[in-house]
């Protein structure tokens, strides 16, 4: 799959506007579904625009993006368990960045 670039502005979208974050109050919670709401109606109009079965599509993508979030949290697992084993040198400041290690073995 290929995501065309109003595809990947959609996902950065529903990400951005992710209601599921927690310690945020309700009204913020209930914006935050109208924002992905609002998204996703503006996708389904593009799709029908191009004829495609925007059903279909935006399962697609999202059953992608679930796998590759997937994906990324076990690979930052995976870097944490090679800097608790030390399998990477304890004081690489850009290993711990790039994979959000903000504390010290």
């Amino acid at each position: 799959m290929k995501p065309a670039f109003d595809e990947l502005l959609f996902l950065i979208g529903l990400k951005l506007y992710d209601p599921t974050v927690q310690n945020i109050t309700l009204e913020t919670r209930k914006r935050l579904q109208q924002l992905r709401e609002l998204l996703i109606d503006e996708m389904v109009v593009i799709y029908n625009k191009i004829k495609v079965n925007a059903d279909q599509r935006i399962r697609y993508i999202l059953a992608v993006s679930a796998g590759i979030e997937e994906y990324a949290h076990r690979l930052r697992e995976d870097m944490l368990l090679y800097r608790c084993f030390n399998l990477v040198h304890s004081g690489d400041k850009v290993f711990d960045d790039a994979w959000g290690i903000c504390f010290d073995f």
